[in-house]
């Protein structure tokens, strides 16, 4: 636990009582990333999904849903569903789909971590308001 102390610096002050008060057996260090863009490479005959090709924070669940998308996405290009000739043409124009839909899901799942970790004033009544327009919604 001395190790986890020292990683929550800055962190948000409950935050750290968790941490704090924490049994040390039921503890556990789980970095968050988030892949960083990256210039597209030539087609070829594999390709990844998910997490695989871009990582992201657990904030606002768009992991799976992007995931999902992914394997749609690669599924009708695989099919037949477009006209294209190859598999690397097909290959490719999933490549192209899927970083065009995942970079606004990965910054929006980054500025929810971001929203949800940091301290700072009003930050409940923002949530609170958010909320109760989310349940106006709803109805």
């Amino acid at each position: 636990r001395p190790g986890a102390a020292g990683l929550n610096d800055g962190f948000h002050d409950d935050y750290q009582v968790l941490v704090r008060e924490a049994d040390p057996k039921d503890t556990a260090l789980v970095p968050i990333r988030a892949t960083p863009p990256f210039k597209p490479a030539a087609p070829g005959r594999v390709t990844l999904i998910g997490d695989a090709i871009h990582t992201m924070p657990p904030f606002g669940a768009h992991g799976a849903n992007t995931a999902f998308m992914d394997a749609q996405t690669l599924a009708k290009r695989l099919s037949g569903g477009t006209r294209l000739s190859s598999l690397a043409e097909a290959i490719g124009s999933y490549e192209s789909n899927m970083r065009r839909y995942s970079r606004p899901v990965i910054k929006s799942a980054l500025r929810m971590m971001t929203m949800a970790t940091a301290d700072f004033p009003f930050k409940q009544a923002i949530f609170r308001t958010v909320l109760r327009a989310a349940g106006v919604f709803s109805r």
